[in-house]
């Protein structure tokens, strides 16, 4: 029984992201998919096994859904600079780099997709195999729901699925409405 609900979740889901990036594709190019046999051959699957997969195909699966959706990279930046040296054994200028890291200005524990779903603030961490929240992360968690935000912490894609479907979709009127806010 649990496998069958695995698998109808992960089929529904790959059925959901499916039809949402053909829409978005009808939408964005209407001429072209109005002439392509088969647009769908053109959608390329993120691997959602990994960290990086996973945070595109939420954002992915988001954006399609009308859904303000922005992947937040919290690591800084290597920075280099070329050196000019002249050398006297060979007679030319040679180059050293210089290498520094440029902090980042994002605070730490920040989560990595932010996003807006329905008028609501919602920060989703995204987190795969063994990997666990840091502290700075648990405490921006804490931060995002005492100021009202949702916080998700995303492992795999049908769970996202799962809960996207329950917190949402199950009454998308109370998110449209003055009484939702």
């Amino acid at each position: 029984m649990y496998n069958d609900t695995m698998n109808s979740t992960k089929e529904r889901w790959k059925a959901e992201y499916r039809r949402l990036y053909l829409a978005d594709l009808k939408k964005r190019s209407p001429v072209w998919y109005a002439d392509s046999p088969q647009p769908d051959v053109y959608l390329v699957w993120p691997k959602v096994k990994t960290a990086n997969g996973l945070t595109k195909a939420i954002c992915n699966f988001l954006k399609w859904n009308g859904h303000y959706s922005n992947r937040i990279n919290t690591q800084g930046q290597a920075r280099t600079k070329k050196i000019p040296k002249y050398s006297l054994s060979s007679g030319k200028v040679e180059y050293l780099e210089k290498v520094w890291h440029t902090k980042s200005t994002t605070r730490r524990g920040t989560a990595d997709i932010d996003s807006i779903i329905y008028g609501r603030a919602v920060k989703i961490e995204v987190k795969v195999g063994v990997d666990v929240m840091s502290e700075w992360q648990v405490k921006e968690k804490e931060r995002v729901e005492a100021a009202g935000g949702l916080y998700y912490l995303a492992s795999d894609m049908e769970a996202f699925y799962q809960w996207y479907i329950s917190t949402f979709e199950a009454d998308p009127d109370f998110y449209t409405t003055p009484e939702g806010y």
